[in-house]
Parts: structure tokens; C-alpha cells; sequence
């Protein structure tokens, strides 16, 4: 695989995009959302970086979980297809992914320890 074709693969795209996503929530919430004034920024965006794979990959395992592995739990739990369950947690997860990666931010990233 050449360097051209890398650059056509959907997981070197993924990756970049991933990255860059990660760089401009740092950023947005740094600034704007936690106005954080530390000088330590490497460690925040450690920090911001490692909370955001570990929700990723818990929402990976919870889609691998109750999608691949038990499509019966969802199915049975809420009386709808394998489709709209699929549907479900996909939005439902989005959620938990959202709220979960603001605690995080809050509490473990850009905690104020100068109060």
C-alpha cells in the first residue's frame, strides 16, 4: 500500500477526522464552555483526549453487546424489531456519550482548583 492509497482509506480518514474533532471540542471547551485558565495544557488535552476513547469505547462495547452478541435483550425489552432497537440505542447512547464526556470534562478535565 502506497502513501496515495492510504491516503484514500476509510480508516486513515476516520482517524484524522476523529483527531481533529477531538482537537476542536478541546479547544471549544477550553475556551468557551469551561474557560479554563490552566497553564498545564498538555495534561488537559491528555486528560480531554483519554476521556473521549474510553466513552467511545464503551459505547463501542455497549453497541457490541447488546447489538451483535444479545439482539434478543433489546428486542424483547422494548417489543420492537432489531432495526428500531438498533435505531434506539444508537440515539440512546449518543446521549449517555454526550452527558458523559461533560462530567468528564467537568469534574476530571477542567476541574477549578484555584476556588
Amino acid at each position: 500500500m502506497g502513501s496515495f492509497d492510504l491516503l484514500k482509506s476509510g480508516v486513515f480518514s476516520e482517524i484524522i477526522a476523529q483527531v481533529l474533532t477531538t482537537l476542536f471540542g478541546y479547544y471549544m471547551n477550553r475556551r468557551f464552555v469551561f474557560k479554563s485558565k490552566s497553564k498545564y495544557i498538555a495534561r488537559e488535552l491528555f486528560a480531554f483526549s483519554s476521556t473521549r476513547i474510553f466513552v467511545t469505547l464503551l459505547a463501542v462495547f455497549l453497541n457490541w453487546l447488546l447489538v451483535d452478541t444479545h439482539p434478543h435483550l433489546l428486542t424483547d425489552l422494548l417489543g420492537v424489531s432489531l432495526k428500531v432497537s438498533v435505531f434506539l440505542l444508537s440515539i440512546s447512547l449518543q446521549i449517555f456519550s454526550t452527558v458523559l464526556n461533560y462530567l468528564f470534562a467537568k469534574f476530571l478535565v477542567f476541574r477549578n482548583k484555584e476556588k
